[in-house]
């Protein structure tokens, strides 16, 4: 067909190798193809914050670390610990009066205010004062950039498409504070304190880019129940007040184990974390014979060794975890990785224990632990999660900072003695944390099955839940399989098939002869084609439901030797 245009033909090669390449790079991603963008460029947004923030961090400890001293740590833990109401206060009065958008792009400028006059003060006089003072400011700083970063970040997801989205999200910013990394490596081989214009670039970096990324993204429609009760949490804080949601927040405290559970277990994985950088920050120090440029470089090839790794993790060692062994015995893995890094600091207290607790801490709990306490929340019911989520970050997250500090503070004497004291307290800690840890595993596994019983619950959120299950399990399963209710029984077949296929394949018979036309469908769909006798194949020739044949003509299509009754079949239903 000619042309009707007399202009020259546009190559099409140009344009299509993004959409080729885009199905891929989805996949890879495991978002989907209309979502790809998006993620994109938030994962983009979140390298230049994260680089910005991360090499501040890098400059602020060493000169904390270098002038303070590592026993300032129990008073910096209890100071920024009294500063979380106010932030948090701060944050809603500048979202409430601005918006998202526009408070974050207001933090984002007084962070690069703050960073000059950091600078600034360092210039006229770096003492102990100063130091402290600056790293508290700092922190305060990441905090509020942090909480309104993913304010951001979310108000452009909605729920279900947070959770395949976020990871990629926080991968890019991992790729931030690996930069970070290179660049605090670099730069202090000629002097610390530069680091700190990073922090004021990337700040102005970031507020122009979340212009543009204003213009660009839309907010999704609400989907999901999960979309709806966060609006109506926020709604509720903003006429009840945050007291009134501290007090929810105490009634499913005190009405469910599980939330209990998960208090405690988040309590004292902060303190054990604190314990750490005090641990770490130590031997840091020691090691590097507190001199401050090769201090700066140890922290940032620190860093940069740290979310290599989480990367790694997250992207090849975290799905395999969760599809294998599931939820309940991932989040086992950070508590019993931080007692054997404790345990390997108190037997050889010197650098390479101390990075090895560092990485544990920092990269396992980004690349493995977060992930698995995001599914952990599916357990619970929607309206639970963000109350939840409000107690834990002005109640619980404060109370283990000033539990640890004024803890560090009664042993700190015997700590200046000998470092081996407070890997000692570590192993403690570290001992409870696992404990905590199991207490939840076991109420976890109990709320996914009772989520089961009343269909609340898909099987993907399954899967990851229990991962491979037991042979209590799997008997626990089958008795739902041949249970009365049908909803539960086609449930728990389809999980069964994922789950075990071994057994799923052994009840085959049993499967096929059942009464729910939808359970004979699943046998013959979830099976391997192989497995399935010819005999069953024609039997289903004689189902009642039409589907079941189908389902069976498929199978035996699919089988190494084809069965002659599947086109003879598949053709017969064509024409009904």
């Amino acid at each position: 067909m000619p042309r009707t245009c007399c202009g020259p033909a546009v190559p099409t090669t140009r344009f299509q190798q993004p959409e080729a390449v885009s199905p891929l790079l989805a996949k890879i991603l495991h978002v989907r193809r209309t979502e790809l963008r998006r993620t994109l460029q938030v994962a983009g947004f979140a390298i230049v914050v994260g680089w910005a923030m991360y090499t501040a961090f890098s400059a602020a400890q060493s000169i904390f670390l270098n002038k303070a001293g590592p026993h300032a740590y129990p008073l910096f833990f209890i100071v920024l610990a009294l500063t979380a109401w106010p932030m948090a206060a701060l944050q809603g009065a500048l979202t409430r009066r601005f918006g998202v958008g526009r408070s974050f792009r207001i933090v984002l400028v007084a962070n690069a205010v703050a960073a000059v006059g950091v600078f600034t003060a360092y210039t006229i006089r770096e003492d102990a004062t100063v130091a402290f003072g600056a790293y508290v400011l700092y922190s305060v700083a990441f905090e509020l950039v942090m909480l309104n970063f993913w304010s951001f970040a979310t108000q452009h997801f909605n729920v279900l498409e947070g959770k395949r989205i976020f990871p990629v999200i926080a991968a890019g910013s991992s790729v931030g504070y690996i930069l970070s990394g290179l660049t605090t490596t670099i730069v202090a081989v000629f002097a610390t304190e530069p680091l700190i214009f990073v922090w004021a670039f990337g700040s102005l970096a970031a507020a122009i880019i979340s212009v543009g990324l204003e213009r660009t993204l839309f907010r999704p429609a609400f989907i999901d129940d999960a979309d709806q009760l966060l609006v109506e949490q926020e709604v509720e804080r903003k006429r009840h007040g945050g007291l009134a949601m501290l007090r929810r927040g105490f009634e499913y405290l005190t009405g469910s184990r599980l939330v209990l559970a998960l208090v405690l277990l988040v309590l004292v994985f902060q303190v054990a974390s604190r314990v750490g950088d005090y641990l770490v920050a130590v031997l840091f120090v020691s090691a590097t014979h507190n001199n401050l440029q090769e201090l700066t470089i140890l922290i940032g090839n620190a860093w940069l060794a740290t979310y290599v790794v989480q990367l790694v993790v997250s992207l090849f060692v975290t799905p395999w975890v969760l599809n294998r062994l599931g939820v309940k015995n991932a989040i086992l893995v950070l508590p019993a990785f931080t007692l054997v890094g404790f345990t390997a600091v108190a037997v050889n207290p010197f650098l390479g224990t101390a990075l090895f607790l560092f990485i544990v801490r920092n990269g396992l709990q980004t690349g493995l632990d977060d992930p698995a306490q995001n599914v952990l929340g599916g357990a619970l019911p929607a309206q639970v999660v963000p109350r939840l989520r409000f107690l834990l970050n002005n109640v619980v997250l404060p109370l283990a900072a000033v539990l640890t500090g004024f803890g560090l503070f009664l042993v700190q004497p015997a700590i200046v003695a000998s470092v081996e004291v407070l890997a000692v307290v570590g192993i403690a800690i570290g001992a409870l944390f696992i404990f905590a840890a199991w207490r939840v595993r076991s109420l976890y596994v109990d709320a996914i099955y009772a989520r089961l019983r009343t269909h609340a619950l898909s099987l993907a959120d399954f899967q990851q839940a229990v991962g491979r299950p037991t042979p209590g399990q799997i008997a626990e399963l089958q008795g739902y399989i041949r249970g009365a209710d049908d909803r539960t029984r086609e449930f728990a077949a389809a999980s069964l098939s994922k789950s075990s296929p071994e057994t799923f394949t052994s009840m085959l018979p049993e499967l096929l002869t059942s009464r729910d036309a939808v359970v004979r469908r699943l046998a013959f769909q979830m099976s391997p084609p192989d497995r399935i006798a010819l005999d069953q194949l024609e039997a289903a020739r004689g189902d009642d439901d039409g589907w079941v044949q189908a389902a069976a003509a498929v199978a035996g299509v699919m089988r190494k030797d084809r069965w002659e009754g599947s086109d003879e079949l598949l053709h017969t239903l064509g024409d009904s």
